[in-house]
């Protein structure tokens, strides 16, 4: 499993499978994935990575229902992750920080939302 950043939200552990591949979004061709806790948390997972450019990669993550994470499409990904309250950021984009952040993903290539 791909590095998330020095903390697990809940304070347990990811599970070593995705609970749910959700598949790639078409704007950003970011890929979508529903994480879980050892603790029981379901996690949102966007990651998009522009190959070539250095310092482009990024991920966002949000708590999600799992009626929610059952049916959510990839390309409604980062309109929900938009519609939070926060959610957790991070990545090379981010200078390998991890913040809280609310609006819009910045998911394009120069952090257009």
């Amino acid at each position: 499993m791909k590095y998330l950043g020095p903390f697990v939200p809940d304070g347990s552990d990811w599970e070593k499978e995705a609970f749910r591949i959700v598949g790639s979004e078409r704007k950003y061709c970011g890929e979508v994935k529903i994480l879980k806790t050892t603790g029981g948390g379901l996690w949102l997972d966007y990651h998009v990575e522009y190959e070539g450019f250095t310092g482009s990669g990024r991920w966002f993550m949000a708590p999600i229902e799992q009626e929610k994470a059952e049916a959510i499409q990839a390309s409604e990904a980062l309109d929900w992750l938009a519609s939070l309250d926060w959610y957790f950021q991070g990545g090379s984009f981010f200078g390998g920080n991890v913040s809280k952040a609310s609006g819009p993903p910045r998911a394009g290539l120069m952090g257009t939302p």
